[in-house]
């Protein structure tokens, strides 16, 4: 009895250290499989959150394929681990997509990416291209896995993100190989880029809609046109005040003629928009017909002149007076003559012309302001339609001043006018200047208006 009871002892204890040992060892070789094969997996083949379960030898794998060749690599990998005995394939594999679509638009303060992209590692790349395009905002990936990524998908994402960040409420997306861009350029410099960048796709995009606004103008476009006694005015204006001083500086060029006022506000105007557009209105007034553009910083003036002189002066006095940084260009014509006037008729001509356009002088001085040029081409074309007539130029002051300094003033005054008819071709014979100060006022000199209406030039035909 003592012996039975022995051996059964014995062979308990050797049970026990058989049951432990085998325990932890098999613990240990699954463990160790299951590193190797997970190493052999991801050192190869790109899963998803890969995973891989050992039981005994046989293994079993998880996690996403990003194609079915990824899937059989995966599970080949496995199966050559050495001590793998059989591999049980648990992977999924992500479905292809048709069309394959990526979006990325501006919510708030906020950057949400939705749609496809194909690899995490093209995930990566476009999350770190939005979070550059938009320092400012939190990027939310809504991105989805799927097979059928266009040729180059990440980097005409990529570029989509970094032009889409220059824009306000900037959307990009993708439909296969189409590329679609929307939103609110803040410049116009940015405008012009951002519709630049639209014709310079990277490789494998085509351009699909293209909706970009702008806050400015581009280009900035500002029309004047002269005919018929009409003038008609479209396109924009930076700002209320030089809209009303082109107006009234119209009103003072433009001799006998109607204004149509189309222009409306809009932001993006050049620098010296205001002188640019004041030299191309000088120039136009002076036709008898004609167009005057403005876009952006090219101004151009075409029409036909009252008489061939001024037709020389026009381009060059275009040309001076326009900003520097913008080009000027101007076809100017000559007017086809108009049949001579008898002089009986020519004296009414003159007055209408002087009743509805007025000579301009410097202060104190018989220095002809720039404004009066088409009042005088219009009195010259008319004296040239009136070749017997001889005409008296007579110049007039208020009565401020002395009567010699006023006398010498409106002689001055008045030499000046008949010069610049002389220089556009009027025989010089046919004019004569003459002073007459204060002695023949129109109105009471004991106004400021009475007195503006005093200063003037007369022609007299005799």
């Amino acid at each position: 009895m003592s012996q039975r009871h022995v051996w059964w002892t014995g062979f308990l204890l050797l049970l026990i250290i058989w049951a432990v040992t085998n325990f932890v060892m098999t613990d240990g070789v699954e463990s160790d499989l299951a590193t190797r094969a997970t190493a052999a997996i991801t050192a190869g083949p790109v899963l998803d959150k890969p995973s891989v379960t050992v039981a005994g030898r046989d293994a079993t794998l998880a996690g996403t394929a990003f194609s079915a060749q990824g899937d059989r690599d995966a599970v080949n990998s496995a199966d050559n681990t050495n001590g793998i005995r059989l591999v049980n394939d648990t992977i999924a594999t992500v479905l292809p997509a048709k069309p394959y679509m990526f979006d990325a638009r501006r919510d708030g303060d906020k950057l949400v990416l939705t749609g496809n992209v194909p690899l995490p590692a093209v995930r990566a790349t476009i999350i770190a291209a939005a979070k550059s395009s938009a320092p400012n905002v939190t990027v939310v990936d809504q991105m989805t896995y799927a097979q059928g990524a266009p040729d180059g998908f990440d980097a005409i994402a990529a570029f989509g993100l970094t032009e889409a960040g220059k824009l306000a409420d900037g959307e990009i997306s993708l439909a296969d190989k189409a590329y679609s861009i929307s939103g609110r350029a803040p410049t116009a410099a940015i405008y012009r880029a951002a519709l630049a960048a639209t014709r310079q796709l990277p490789a494998g995009a085509s351009a699909g809609k293209i909706d970009i606004k702008s806050d400015e103008i581009s280009p900035y476009v500002f029309d004047a046109a002269k005919s018929d006694g009409l003038v008609k005015l479209t396109g924009y204006y930076p700002d209320e005040q030089t809209h009303q001083d082109m107006l009234a500086a119209i009103d003072r060029r433009f001799v006998g003629s109607k204004l149509n006022d189309e222009l409306k506000p809009g932001k993006g105007a050049p620098k010296d928009f205001a002188e640019a557009a004041s030299a191309m209105l000088q120039q136009l007034s002076r036709l008898s017909s004609g167009v005057a553009t403005m876009s952006d910083t090219s101004v151009s003036v075409k029409g036909d002149a009252l008489y061939a002189k001024a037709a020389v002066d026009i381009p060059a006095e275009l040309s001076a007076a326009t900003p520097h940084d913008y080009s000027a260009t101007a076809a100017i014509g000559v007017a086809a003559p108009a049949a001579p006037l008898p002089a009986t008729e020519c004296q009414p001509r003159f007055a209408d012309i002087l009743a509805q356009g007025k000579i301009l002088f410097d202060t104190g001085k018989a220095s002809i302001q720039k404004d009066s040029d088409a009042v005088l081409d219009n009195l010259t074309a008319t004296a040239m339609r009136c070749p017997d007539a001889h005409v008296e130029i007579s110049g007039h002051t208020d009565s401020v001043g002395s009567d010699d300094t006023n006398v010498q003033l409106s002689q001055r005054r008045a030499e000046s006018v008949a010069d610049y008819l002389v220089k556009a071709g009027i025989p010089p014979e046919r004019l004569n200047a003459v002073g007459y100060g204060k002695t023949r006022p129109i109105a009471s000199n004991d106004t400021e208006e009475g007195r503006a209406q005093n200063r003037r030039i007369e022609f007299d035909v005799k």
